[in-house]
């Protein structure tokens, strides 16, 4: 029979990498059941930790690696994002951005957590140059890339505009992924009953999966989101983050079930 893990093992599992991982595991060790305090302090994520798991939204075939590399701004990026609560398997996202373990655990109404007016940023050059290059050269995966590093940067109406572009063209195999950024998009952006609908449209994949959880249980759903987070338990290797951010969405939904 196997143990849920405790949200303090989850935790160390999610936000532990780099430099800090000793530290971090340590104090996730004395974080407890209940009480948690925050582990934002002192957290630095490695960009290229950061780009390999952002990039699993693309699945297991080493094929669709082909031709991506790893832009040259990323690592600013990277720096000057804040932590988030309910974050989408999606490019361009990684788990070790949800690091606010104590007030997920301590809030008693999740959605109360997500943002209802997103503040709309620009994508900083050097990376829109990279963005544009990509999508000029009408390729897959490197223009969904670009859209999604629009979305990471809350350049949302160029992300609209790339994905909007991409729509009517873009090969029968990308299409779930493009309908998977299409809701992230509309769920970063705030609109988050339609990013839910969406999401529960699209064929079974690990990242829909994983976002019909998150999205249930952010908008109170719980045992909908258990039995996302259950069905895709086994589906997700172990050695990634976005396992274990998948086990910590389940442990906090089977807290409010």
């Amino acid at each position: 029979m196997s143990i849920q893990p405790s949200i303090a093992e989850l935790t160390s599992k999610v936000v532990s990498w780099g430099e800090d991982a000793e530290m971090l595991a340590t104090a996730a060790d004395a974080l407890g059941q209940v009480e948690p305090h925050e582990m934002t302090v002192g957290l630095r994520t490695d960009p290229r930790t950061a780009w390999t798991q952002s990039m699993e939204a693309l699945g297991t075939d080493s094929e669709k690696l082909k031709g991506v590399v790893l832009p040259g701004e990323w690592g600013r990026l990277v720096v000057r994002l804040e932590s988030v609560a309910a974050l989408p398997f999606a490019l361009g996202n990684y788990p070790q951005r949800v690091r606010e373990l104590g007030t997920l655990v301590q809030t008693e109404d999740l959605k109360s957590l997500l943002a209802s007016d997103p503040i709309i940023d620009e994508t900083p050059k050097a990376l829109a140059d990279w963005c544009r290059k990509q999508v000029d050269a009408d390729k897959m995966p490197q223009a969904l890339i670009a859209a999604a590093l629009h979305r990471v940067s809350r350049n949302y109406p160029m992300a609209e505009r790339v994905l909007g572009d991409l729509a009517p063209k873009v090969p029968f195999e990308w299409l779930t992924m493009l309908e998977n950024e299409r809701a992230t998009l509309l769920w970063e952006r705030g609109l988050h009953a339609a990013a839910k609908t969406l999401w529960d449209s699209l064929p079974d994949t690990n990242p829909v999966i994983f976002n019909r959880g998150m999205a249930s249980l952010f908008l109170g759903e719980s045992q909908m989101a258990i039995a996302h987070f259950r069905k895709l338990a086994d589906q997700l290797p172990e050695a990634s983050a976005w396992h274990h951010l998948a086990s910590l969405y389940l442990a906090l939904a089977e807290m409010r079930a």
